[in-house]
């Protein structure tokens, strides 16, 4: 039984179409849709990543959210149900990467984990080019990922009773790295696409990997070769 896609992983889901207004979003000074951000590694990712390495939507929080608050009846069939198609994930290791959107901002988070290990975190890494405020974005996104990697995923196996006893868990294990800094309010989206980009490159990130500049060309160039066919 193949699983479901974790997180409505863009790059093994439905093809997503782009309105006019998700690419008038490159318009100089104007916000990314959440469906141009998922669009963008669809289109340049597909068939091309290894089986352990999932692309997370980037309303992932909404859809952890909107799971987790399944477990209210843990012997709902629906819940029974969905539990077969994600207790797959238990088996192996995997990383999962997000460009995420949480309170309108876009965000990254690099999360490693496995079920077999006795630590079931390795990694757990968050990127946001606002920094001042990552680990407050960052908390509440990673406490549903650990309630959903729980109550699904891990459900009766391996460290689902430790990951349900502390909600925490996962927080002992997340940094906030450095990565290069916006220099506005609204470029966020790119600046998390390419920190996507450059960790599937395993590229090294810091402060000066890339700038406000390559951003900028970026949203010329994405404008440009979109503009006429947002298919």
């Amino acid at each position: 039984m193949n699983p479901i896609p974790f997180a409505d992983d863009p790059v093994r889901g439905k093809p997503i179409s782009l309105a006019t207004g998700d690419v008038e979003g490159l318009d100089p000074g104007q916000w990314l849709s959440t469906s141009l951000v998922d669009y963008v590694p669809q289109t340049s990712l597909a068939g091309k990543l290894p089986d352990h390495v999932l692309i997370g939507s980037s309303n992932c929080s909404t859809y952890f959210h909107t799971y987790n608050s399944k477990l209210r009846n843990e012997d709902d069939a629906h819940c029974v149900q969905l539990r077969d198609g994600l207790q797959p994930y238990a088996e192996s290791g995997y990383r999962f990467i997000s460009a995420a959107c949480y309170n309108s901002h876009f965000f990254v988070v690099d999360i490693t984990f496995d079920n077999r290990q006795s630590n079931v975190f390795q990694r757990v890494n968050v990127f946001d080019s606002l920094s001042s405020t990552a680990r407050r974005r960052a908390t509440a996104v990673l406490h549903q990922v650990q309630k959903f990697l729980s109550g699904f995923c891990f459900y009766k196996l391996g460290h689902h009773q430790s990951l349900l006893k502390d909600p925490d868990y996962i927080m002992q294990v997340a940094e906030s790295r450095q990565c290069p800094v916006q220099t506005n309010g609204y470029d966020c989206g790119l600046f998390a696409l390419a920190v996507v980009w450059h960790l599937l490159c395993d590229k090294d990130i810091h402060p000066s990997v890339f700038t406000q500049a390559h951003i900028d060309t970026v949203r010329v160039a994405l404008r440009h070769g979109l503009s006429s066919n947002p298919e």
